[in-house]
């Protein structure tokens, strides 16, 4: 028979656990909240994790590539995907006096520019199309390959990897809501500063201020909804499930998932620019299409790191 010390003690515990999370609570003082969470991983370190990941499977990530090239940039946007990257560079040359350095930052600019360029709408569609579907299949694919299965096969990615095409579908559309304040701010800062009705400096400030605001809502709520797309893959999961689970999954750490996801942009355009920047200055025109192939990969390496940071989140 348990004595009546050890019961209380047992009971002290169970009712400890039961407690709550403390949470904040709008206008209200309160003290710091201990984050009862383990640290996220940083910026530079889960990139450099990432990489090593698809390094060491760098056959799969390979595959996955070059089967969303072929059938993303030349099957979308056809065969007549070039720029001239050859004449370009001589023209801007000529148009800074043989300043070639500063041709070669143009040109690599421009290259930029044209990843999200499409022959039309539909050209447009079909590129979201081919998008989810490989985002799918690369989240199957992390998967099997985080829990060490063996015999992985591509194709298993695309027959296995579609079954929550409808949850995952669903979640993108609430995040394109989530984005309709950016869309606004968009809007606003192109008819009032591109047609002059903020003439003032008070007029400027508070406009200005409203965009911020208007893009931090967007953030807030894209922060807390990302990290779903990953959850509703997850079988028997409902998509309003997936974004409830992500929304609590970030409490109390958006300013930092949001430093993390930040950074993702800034090394992939880093990474690009060391590898495209010096085929440039040798050869523009195998520049362009090594260039086609990477942007290739950025899908399969982006959706790698997000994968990443939800895993350390967990």
């Amino acid at each position: 028979m348990p004595s009546s010390k050890t019961k209380n003690v047992s009971k002290h515990l169970s009712k400890a656990r039961s407690l709550d999370i403390p949470t904040y609570k709008s206008f209200r003082l309160a003290k710091k909240i201990k984050k009862p969470y383990k640290p996220l991983p940083g910026s530079f370190k889960l990139f450099a994790d990432t990489v090593r990941f698809i390094y060491k499977h760098w056959r799969i990530f390979g595959l996955i590539t070059i089967t969303y090239f072929l059938i993303s940039v030349l099957i979308v946007r056809g065969l007549n995907v070039s720029i001239g990257a050859s004449d370009i560079k001589i023209a801007l040359t000529e148009l800074f006096d043989g300043g070639e350095l500063l041709a070669s930052i143009t040109l690599f600019g421009l290259l930029v520019g044209s990843v999200n360029s499409s022959v039309g709408e539909a050209a447009s569609v079909y590129q979201g199309i081919f998008i989810t579907i490989f985002s799918l299949a690369t989240i199957w694919l992390l998967r099997q390959l985080w829990s060490s299965t063996k015999n992985i096969q591509m194709r298993d990615a695309f027959y296995q990897g579609m079954y929550p095409l409808v949850p995952f579908i669903f979640v993108l559309f609430v995040l394109g809501l989530q984005m309709i304040p950016i869309y606004i701010a968009s809007f606003i800062a192109g008819t009032v500063f591109g047609a002059g009705l903020a003439i003032t400096p008070l007029e400027q400030i508070l406009w200005a201020l409203l965009l911020v605001l208007l893009v931090m809502l967007s953030l807030y709520w894209l922060v807390g909804s990302i990290f779903a797309l990953f959850i509703a893959t997850i079988p028997k999961t409902r998509p309003v499930q997936a974004l409830r689970a992500a929304s609590e999954l970030v409490r109390h750490r958006r300013l930092l998932i949001l430093r993390s996801l930040l950074f993702l942009p800034f090394a992939l355009l880093l990474v690009s620019a060391m590898i495209i920047f010096p085929l440039i200055i040798v050869s523009p025109a195998i520049a362009e299409w090594i260039f086609l192939l990477l942007s290739a990969f950025l899908l399969p390496a982006s959706v790698t790191y997000l994968y990443g940071l939800y895993r350390g989140l967990l």
